[in-house]
């Protein structure tokens, strides 16, 4: 680690509450993970090879924690049983078509199931975060709406035009996000509830 780098995380700790702190993980790795990348197109009409990508993942511990830690990697993608977890505040991607997309799955029979955290943004679970920072050149999909075309082209609902998040008018710059605690805690119930229903039972 970088002296610089870590002389400001020592001078962020030392000026923490006492609470803010205990949320820190004991250790966080990014590890390199192969992996492939679909556009969206891709994804929904299946079958396509992708291209290779390597990802960062992040690999946080908690304080004290043992030699053996037990790990659960949770997808985020597409599957039999979704739980959605999502901040009301989220001014990066609203919360809106992700209402509309889990009523979509649970008519036609899926179990799927959207938890609504109040005055929680975007990251709300990074206890690194602060509990709001401005990101100015984010951009948000806040103002999109989208829907699947023909061969699995993405389209603005909006104009009928294929969807960029590049070029599409849609896309708003400047976003927030920040970290909830009471949000944090009980989004991490929820999922230790769900994988010790599903996976351990």
């Amino acid at each position: 680690m970088k002296p610089l780098v870590a002389g400001l995380i020592a001078l962020c700790m030392a000026t923490m509450p006492a609470a803010a702190e205990a949320e820190w993980p004991g250790r966080i790795e990014i590890l390199p993970v192969q992996s492939r990348t679909l556009s969206g197109e891709e994804f929904l009409r299946g079958g396509a090879p992708g291209r290779e990508v390597l990802l960062g993942g992040e690999l946080r511990l908690p304080l004290n924690a043992p030699a053996k830690v037990p790990a659960v990697i949770l997808v985020h993608g597409s599957g039999r049983i979704l739980r959605l977890f999502h901040g009301i505040s989220d001014d990066y991607v609203n919360i809106v078509p992700c209402r509309d997309y889990t009523g979509r799955l649970k008519a036609a029979g899926a179990d799927v199931s959207l938890t609504e955290y109040p005055d929680s943004q975007h990251g709300f679970d990074s206890p690194t975060s602060p509990p709001l920072v401005a990101v100015p050149k984010a951009q948000s999909t806040r103002n999109c709406r989208l829907k699947e075309g023909p061969n699995g082209a993405i389209l603005d609902a909006g104009t009928g035009q294929p969807y960029s998040l590049k070029t599409d008018p849609c896309v708003a710059i400047g976003a927030y996000v920040g970290h909830n605690a009471e949000a944090t805690d009980a989004a991490r119930a929820a999922v230790l509830r769900f994988v010790q229903q599903t996976l351990v039972n």
